[in-house]
């Protein structure tokens, strides 16, 4: 990355996918505890940092398998009425 100086803040922004927000910021392997936000600030930069940044899929979002799973669903219930209309 880029050199900084010394005791500078050094902000960071992610930007997550579609169907994806930011799960945990860290800070030299360590988890950064309640940074979720799609920004982070390393304030007072002293030495060398490593900044990362984890991704999870966005719990509102429905994953594929919670799609198919309704698809399932769907058809059993149309076979089900179908049925039920013949008897």
């Amino acid at each position: 990355g880029d050199l900084v100086q010394a005791g500078k803040n050094v902000v960071f922004t992610a930007t997550p996918a579609a169907g994806y927000q930011v799960q945990e910021w860290r800070l030299n392997g360590n988890v950064l505890a309640g940074e979720t936000g799609t920004t982070y600030t390393l304030t007072n930069l002293q030495a060398a940092a490593t900044v990362a940044v984890v991704f999870a899929a966005d719990a509102t979002e429905p994953t594929w398998r919670d799609q198919m799973d309704n698809l399932k669903t769907d058809i059993k219930d149309s076979i089900t009425s179908r049925k039920s209309k013949f008897n």
